[in-house]
């Protein structure tokens, strides 16, 4: 028996691979239940300036992003599966503090900060 299977998983299932597939960008996402709508919205930075969000239902959402001072500093359509949405981008907007909000329910939002 492997090293890893015996470490990692009792020797059931192959962990050394499992090991090393267990992050966002190589896991295959299991199917999940509709996400509750209670869950907080969370964003992930995927990298500069490539931004995700985690606990929205799936279809399409727009999310409207305000600067400090409240006003609408943009506005993005975004298709989520699975409780994530698919990777959007800042582009131009300023460093800063941003708050977003999920347009058709204020309750759902998420702090932003953006360093380009």
């Amino acid at each position: 028996m492997a090293y890893f299977e015996e470490i990692y998983s009792g020797g059931t299932c192959d962990a050394f691979v499992l090991a090393f597939c267990s992050d966002l960008f190589t896991a295959m996402p299991e199917p999940s239940a509709a996400v509750d709508p209670a869950t907080p919205l969370r964003v992930l930075s995927l990298g500069p300036d490539l931004w995700q969000l985690v606990g929205l239902p799936d279809g399409r959402h727009r999310i409207e992003l305000f600067d400090a001072a409240g006003r609408v500093a943009a506005r993005h359509d975004l298709n989520a599966m699975q409780g994530t949405s698919e990777p959007f981008r800042l582009g131009t907007l300023a460093p800063g503090l941003y708050i977003g909000v999920l347009e058709g329910d204020a309750s759902r939002s998420f702090r932003l900060i953006h360093q380009p």
